[in-house]
């Protein structure tokens, strides 16, 4: 059994992680590592609130977000080429379309969410034209 402690800018919780969890995912568990943990709270009288945890997967160090610019001369039917290429590889960075000329923003469904592939970036640009294909990284 391992006791890690978990801290963000709000405060500090002790963490219990069970052998079996921590010798299937113990490179996860290092210093300044950021994770999201899933488990069940032990409050018990006058001590302070603890985690068991039952899963631990690995965050991003730095989120990252697709932009796509939509431009006046695609149609409905670019539309449905796009969303086939995209949904050809399961990924997690989110998908924002641009559309140019009415100035509005829509995020896709996790569903169609890009992978970092430079392949799939490859054919987007293709697909979409030059300037088009913009991926940022969020600020952590």
């Amino acid at each position: 059994m391992s006791f890690i402690t978990l801290e963000d800018f709000t405060g500090s919780v002790e963490v219990i992680v069970f052998p079996d969890l921590y010798q299937r995912q113990e490179d996860l568990f290092q210093v300044d590592r950021l994770l999201i943990i899933n488990g069940k709270t032990d409050l018990k009288e006058e001590e302070e609130v603890k985690v068991l945890a039952e899963s631990a997967i690995p965050l991003p160090k730095q989120p990252k977000q697709l932009f796509l610019k939509i431009r006046p001369q695609h149609n409905i039917g670019f539309l449905f080429d796009l969303k086939r290429v995209l949904s050809e590889e399961e990924g997690t960075i989110p998908v924002y379309l641009f559309f140019e000329k009415e100035r509005k923003m829509v995020l896709l469904e996790e569903k169609f969410w890009a992978a970092e592939d430079p392949r799939i970036m490859r054919r987007l640009e293709k697909l979409l034209g030059s300037n088009s294909v913009n991926i940022r990284q969020l600020a952590t």
